[in-house]
């Protein structure tokens, strides 16, 4: 298992404002993203959790932005589960310019629901281990 997952995206038009800058719904996107590619290599992706009859669900993000790329930049995302606690799975991510330059970081707490009743499925009670 790779702990730390990174992938790479090139900001286009359709990421960026009127400015030319990437919006900051699109890194939240990349995050996002990066996630559910990194949860496909845990084994907890889209498939293996409705085969479970669980879905992920963000309830919270918070966001720090050091500087919004540009469109034509490249940003290497990386993100890590952190510990799960006694409710949540957080998980960290962070993008960088093509010089290695922190863009923004993002944490985010992910939940299991269940399909049928859409209620929230505690982590010790899933049978879901994310090892942070």
């Amino acid at each position: 298992m790779e702990f730390v997952h990174t992938t790479h995206y090139t900001v286009t038009k359709l990421h960026g404002d009127c400015f030319g800058r990437c919006k900051p719904s699109s890194l939240l996107r990349f995050a996002q993203d990066a996630a559910g590619e990194h949860c496909l290599k845990l084994g907890t992706d889209w498939d293996s959790m409705a085969a479970k009859n669980y879905f992920w669900a963000v309830i919270r993000q918070k966001m720090e932005i050091s500087r919004l790329p540009e469109v034509g930049e490249t940003v290497t995302v990386k993100t890590w589960p952190m510990p799960t606690t006694r409710v949540s799975y957080p998980r960290a991510t962070e993008g960088f310019d093509e010089a290695g330059n922190s863009l923004f970081k993002v944490i985010s707490l992910w939940v299991i629901m269940d399909m049928q009743t859409r209620a929230m499925v505690l982590p010790g009670k899933s049978g879901i281990d994310v090892a942070g």
